[in-house]
């Protein structure tokens, strides 16, 4: 699905302020073969090393990883973290893109609440992910025009290193934006507490009815379409 490219600029009830969101979960989907397709990136990255994991020490560099554990994997393989992190990096979202231009990893509906959203509020997408898989999906699913700025983490240590619940990136984006307020969107307690830190309004998009743990959001919604009520109220 791709979204309309040209701004919907009608009148809409309500301030201007940034609006700020995270992109897996909260814009595009999750795909139910994302750690399989994630892991056989994994293996590319250590082949270019001529390393070869087992599955205990292949899952450890997916999903909410270890730093300390993967350090100690490295080092088993005479590896230096830092340095094979941008190739694990492009693996990874070499094969996320892949996804996408499958039909594997596609927007959410409710996504199309943003075209009405731009008209009359700069926006901006803050991810944890990579800026590559990012930048690839903001012109697969016809964003662009859509977003004011957008950021991703960059394919080193230190890019890693700021991921959410550090605000690093978000603020980034509100220089961009050249704000110092406005809302955030998430749909994990990282979200949350980077909004926070931000000085920003926390929105959490519970699409799995499931309350994240402190800090608790200023506001919980169950889709994007209703981002505007809570607009008006916060």
């Amino acid at each position: 699905m791709r979204l309309p490219t040209e701004r919907d600029t009608g009148a809409i009830p309500m301030d201007d302020c940034p609006l700020l969101f995270d992109v897996d979960g909260v814009i595009v989907r999750h795909h139910r073969a994302g750690p399989t397709v994630y892991t056989k990136a994994i293996d590319e990255a250590f082949a270019e090393f001529d390393v070869s994991l087992t599955a205990e020490e292949r899952q450890s560099f997916v999903g909410d990883v270890s730093p300390e554990r993967m350090r100690s994997i490295c080092r088993t393989y005479g590896l230096d973290l830092p340095t094979l992190w941008p190739v694990r990096e492009q693996a990874v979202s070499a094969a996320q893109q892949a996804l996408c231009r499958a039909g594997e990893r596609v927007l959410f509906d409710d996504v199309r609440a943003l075209s009405k959203l731009a008209g009359s509020h700069p926006i901006a997408f803050v991810s944890n992910n990579q800026h590559a898989t990012i930048e690839f999906m903001l012109d697969h699913f016809g964003l662009e025009s859509l977003v004011d700025t957008a950021y991703g983490r960059e394919p080193t240590w230190d890019g890693f290193e700021r991921r959410k619940p550090d605000p690093y990136y978000i603020e980034q984006a509100m220089t961009d934006l050249e704000c110092d307020g406005g809302l955030y969107v998430g749909d994990r307690a990282t979200d949350i507490e980077a909004a926070r830190r931000a000085g920003l309004e926390a929105v959490y998009l519970d699409r799995t009815q499931s309350q994240p743990t402190a800090p608790s959001p200023d506001a919980t919604i169950q889709s994007l379409t209703a981002l505007p009520s809570v607009i008006d109220r916060l």
